[in-house]
Formats: C-alpha cells, structure tokens, sequence
C-alpha cells in the first residue's frame, strides 16, 4: 500500500506515459502485422507514428503475430499506474475526514482495475500459448470496464459529496468514466481495443497524476 498521495501521482503519470509509447504500437500492429500496403486509410494515431516505428524497424524485428503479443504484455502496466493514482488520491481525499468515506466505490474502482490488469495480462502474457487464454482473459478485461465506468463515476460523486479535493478533480475521474463506453464509437482516431476505450481514462489520471505530484511536493522544494 502507498504511503504518500504523491507516489500515486507518480504512477498514474507512468500509466500515460506507457499508454503513450504502446499505443500506437499495438495498434499497428493489430491493423497490419506491421506491415501496411497504405497508411493513409488507417487511424490517425496509425498514419501519423507507423511510419516513423516502422524506419526504425519497431515494427518488422519480429513476426506479426510475436509483436502483438510482445509489446501487448505489457499493457497491463497501464491498469496498474491507474491503481495507485486511485489510491493517492483516496490518501489526499481522506484527510480532514472523520470515516473512511467512500469505501465502497473506493473498493469498486480498485477491484475493476485489478480485473482489468489481470485479463489484460491472461491476454496477451499467456495467450501467446494459448488462444483460449486469449479469448478469456480479453473477455474479462472488456466486462471489467464496467466497473471501472461505475467506480469512476461513484467515486467521483462521493469526492463531490465530501469537498475534500477541489471539484474539477471529481468532475474529470467521473467524465474519464463516462466517455470509456464512448470511445467504442470511434473510427478514426484509434480504433484499437483496449487502447482507444482507455484514452478517457488515460487523460483523466495523468492530468490527476501531474496534479497529485504537485500539490505533494515538500515543503523545501516550494520553499525554494
């Protein structure tokens, strides 16, 4: 369990940043094996990154199908980041507090995450030797998300309630919630699962990450 608000800041950030660099990866990948005829019909997050990884050779090093497993494995990192900016924020919420407030949605939102990670990680850690692993673990991810919707949006609500964080921090963990489902609607930006319905959730948490670090910083570091 983390100790200090601002080490939950810190992973949340990591989780953006791992985002960041797999993305446009898996998604080429998953598109094309690596290899694409055209990039100008594929997402923008495709045509505008593959052929820059695909010059230095991120793409080709490896089959097709060894790369979607190599660089998807570690996405379960992303949930993981996201777990313990949840629980910076639970330890800067719970200050000035009487009760542990919120425990259910606190307890919701960090269990979805878990799920998350752990499917995640089924997918594509032991699905590369297994396709029934595959297909069960990716399941388990994509039903986890409904939690992560409901948890989001509960505890955000619960952090409105309490006034404990300034309210534009609720207000964005509830929207990072709410526009997951959304993001299954998107056809062009990246078109890949699990990594275009995690943007919201993405910017929602690095943003609250950043913010965590900030406002954790030591008293000499301000001072100076």
């Amino acid at each position: 369990m983390l100790k200090s608000a601002r080490w939950g800041g810190l992973g949340a950030v990591l989780s953006g940043v791992i985002w960041v660099i797999l993305t446009p990866l898996m998604a080429t990948i998953g598109f094309c094996q690596g290899v694409c005829p055209s990039w100008l019909d594929k997402p923008l997050i495709i045509r505008t990154l593959g052929p820059w990884l695909a010059g230095q050779g991120l793409l080709t090093w490896a089959s097709g199908e060894a790369l979607y497993f190599a660089y998807g494995r570690f996405f379960f990192l992303v949930y993981l980041g996201i777990m313990a900016g949840v629980v910076g924020i639970h330890i800067r919420a719970r200050r000035g507090q009487s009760t542990d407030f919120a425990r259910q949605p606190y307890r919701l939102l960090l269990g979805a995450l878990s799920i998350a990670a752990l499917g995640d990680f089924f997918s594509y850690g032991v699905g590369v030797v297994s396709e029934m692993a595959w297909r069960i673990g990716f399941m388990v991810e994509v039903l986890s998300w409904l939690g992560i919707v409901a948890g989001s949006v509960l505890y955000g609500l619960a952090l409105l309630r309490a006034r404990s964080l300034p309210p534009w921090m609720a207000v964005l963990l509830i929207l990072g919630g709410l526009l997951m489902p959304v993001m299954f609607l998107d056809r062009g930006l990246i078109m890949y699962m699990p990594n275009a319905q995690t943007l919201p959730l993405i910017v929602a948490w690095t943003i609250l990450g950043l913010s965590l670090m900030v406002a954790e910083r030591p008293r000499s570091t301000l001072a100076s």
